[in-house]
């Protein structure tokens, strides 16, 4: 349990905290959500956790910091997803139509940041960082779609058509207006 302070009028009263982290990154994704980047600030965050400023500088370096830990953490979570649906006993096409809907839940919920690059303002170590975590994200990604296509196409297909399906699953899930309705005749002659 970590003792922190938080500000209560003009008077710093200790407060006991057990998970402070788990709590700036939850008030980091929240916020996400709620501002644009550009607007999303260390002072807000802190006040919406109810701990001193200072206090956030003891979890993360840089508001950098906290958006690469937001995404790593979202991206874990999701890779357990994707395996949990990988035992389903469903058709493939039905696994891929989940799959696109818990990828698009995902990057549309708090990854706006991607869909226009990395903000200017990361530093060269956080930014390397996440292009290599985004990297493997795509990688695993397609694994899974490979896994869940074996045996309804070419095995010498398999590791190039789970990579179109990846890229065209991460292009589409931004999308407002598409659907996986949109994906799924291509999806279907593919796997004939």
């Amino acid at each position: 349990m970590n003792t922190v302070h938080f500000a209560k009028g003009l008077v710093v009263v200790p407060r006991n905290l057990e998970n402070v982290k788990e709590e700036i990154l939850q008030a980091t994704r929240d916020m996400i959500v709620e501002k644009v980047y550009g607007r999303l600030n260390i002072r807000d965050i802190a006040k919406k956790c109810g701990i001193a400023t200072g206090t956030f500088y003891n979890y993360f370096p840089s508001k950098q910091a906290v958006i690469a830990a937001v995404m790593q953490e979202d991206w874990r979570a999701f890779r357990q997803v994707v395996a949990e649906h990988s035992h389903e006993d469903k058709p493939p096409i039905e696994k891929l139509e989940i799959l696109f809907g818990d990828l698009r839940q995902m990057l549309q919920s708090v990854h706006q940041i991607w869909q226009a690059g990395f903000p200017d303002d990361l530093e060269s170590g956080t930014l390397n960082k996440l292009y290599s975590i985004r990297q493997q994200l795509h990688q695993d990604f397609a694994q899974h779609v490979c896994s869940l296509i074996a045996g309804h196409i070419a095995p010498e297909q398999e590791a190039c058509a789970a990579d179109i399906i990846t890229r065209l699953f991460f292009s589409f899930a931004y999308e407002q207006s598409a659907s996986f309705d949109q994906l799924r005749y291509f999806l279907l002659r593919m796997l004939d």
